[in-house]
């Protein structure tokens, strides 16, 4: 007995590093096939990102953008940028830099997942998110799996400082919502979502007479706190922006795009009239804005617009122009997660109401307002996108895994137990081990001929 934990570990150590290996071989052999596939640095906003990085690295550092891409990525593809690299030399050495990048992010997000969940799902989210998703988007010139990583770990740190909230939460969680906003101008609605979660937590408090004065003085700081710090590590960026355009919060998406009904219209509105470098040069009456989109528009174009949207971006991230049989992988699976969940929910719920606490239930509420805001937002913008809504409705697979794993790892789903040959098992483990195998099938298709297939930019 002295001598075999010795062996086991030794066993176990060894198994693992021989784990590690294969994954790593794996993700980079879809990597490499699909920055082969990836040749054309015009593609998929990719030399703009570029130019971007020669532009900060020739301002030493002082150039924040056009206000269309944020500023984060070129900033960190500028470190190791050199002026004596030809185009396609900068675009190779880009793509390399990100995948690097990419597996300093997957690491990150695993440390979370096996922090927090049981390792068979852990080790099931994290080959779909790193192996389906990441390793074939990460040979792109682009902020997108940086945005992602930062993105999903804001959508954690929210539930866990809702959970179990202090003052280092708080100020945390502010600061990882302006890293997602530096990097892509679309993290600020999930940090108001944040801050209106407190407003259900005040009624439900004042709901069951437990609110006080330390009370509301607790809440307070806990929904201020973060956008106090978001603001204040965004202020040069908003005081620049003020400055140059003539508002804090502009961005040419946001403040226009968003506004219009198709990418030829803004191209030929704001675009075409400088909005890239100031305000554009358009009578007011012709500056697109949510009440002109009002006043112009009927509820049933509003209804028909989302409906749209929403079903050209599950095409989109889907099937994009190609048959089923090369439909991303990630489309099945995140399928067959939403069945589960819903069966979770099912059991968790099936006794009658389930109590919640009050931490609880501004939780759910943060989760279901979330989900709810950008999802309709990804479909209200895939006209702007010429549909191609892939590289938006991606940035919401974290949250969701981390989300089906907090309701899978509920203590009534974790006491399930089924009986095979005399034998118990717990429930969760068989059905993650089940879908594990359709998961497998897709990361062998990844690697033997679906990198060289699929398009991974868009």
């Amino acid at each position: 007995m002295s001598h075999a934990a010795p062996l086991q570990r030794a066993v176990r150590a060894a198994l693992t590093v021989a784990l590690v290996l294969i994954f790593l071989a794996a993700y980079l052999r879809i990597a490499h096939t699909q920055s082969i596939k990836n040749r054309d640095m015009r593609w998929s906003d990719q030399s703009a990102f570029m130019d971007d990085t020669a532009k900060v690295y020739e301002t030493r550092f002082t150039y924040t953008g056009s206000r269309n891409r944020m500023p984060l990525y070129p900033f960190l593809q500028a470190l190791f940028y050199s002026p004596e690299l030809s185009s396609e030399a900068f675009f190779q050495h880009g793509k390399r830099l990100n995948i690097v990048l990419s597996l300093f992010c997957v690491a990150a997000l695993a440390y979370v997942f096996f922090t927090r969940f049981s390792r068979l799902y852990a080790a099931y989210a994290m080959l779909l998110i790193a192996l389906v998703v990441f390793a074939i988007k990460s040979p792109f010139f682009q902020a997108e799996l940086l945005f992602y990583t930062l993105f999903g770990l804001a959508f954690i740190l929210s539930i866990d400082t809702i959970n179990a909230p202090n003052k280092y939460k708080t100020v945390a969680l502010g600061a990882m919502f302006a890293l997602c906003q530096y990097t892509k101008a679309s993290a600020m609605p999930g940090l108001f979502i944040f801050a209106a979660s407190y407003g259900l937590l005040v009624l439900t408090k004042l709901g069951k007479r437990e609110l006080n004065a330390a009370c509301a003085t607790n809440i307070l700081f806990s929904a201020v706190m973060p956008i106090f710090v978001f603001l204040l590590l965004l202020s040069p960026y908003l005081l620049e922006s003020k400055e140059k355009y003539g508002t804090y919060f502009y961005n040419v998406n946001t403040t226009f795009y968003l506004w219009y009904d198709s990418w030829d219209e803004a191209f030929s509105g704001t675009y075409a009239a400088g909005d890239l470098v100031g305000w554009p040069d358009l009578p007011d009456d012709e500056i697109p804005s949510l009440s002109k989109y009002l006043e112009e528009h009927r509820a049933q174009d509003i209804v028909d617009r989302l409906i749209n949207g929403v079903t050209q971006m599950v095409k989109s991230a889907c099937v994009i122009d190609h048959p089923f049989m090369y439909a991303y992988g990630y489309c099945s699976q995140v399928a067959l997660s939403l069945v589960v969940l819903a069966g979770s929910l099912f059991v968790v719920m099936k006794n009658g109401r389930a109590s919640l606490s009050n931490e609880t239930g501004q939780a759910v509420f943060y989760v279901c307002l979330f989900f709810f805001v950008y999802f309709a937002a990804y479909a209200w913008y895939m006209p702007i996108i010429n549909f191609r809504g892939a590289r938006t409705v991606l940035s919401l697979l974290i949250p969701l895994m981390w989300t089906i794993g907090l309701v899978v790892h509920h203590p009534r789903i974790l006491s399930l137990q089924v009986t095979i040959r005399e034998r118990d098992i717990n429930l969760l483990h068989l059905v993650y081990a089940l879908i594990s195998l359709t998961l497998f099938v897709e990361i062998f298709r990844l690697v033997t001929f679906g990198a060289s297939v699929y398009w991974a930019g868009a």
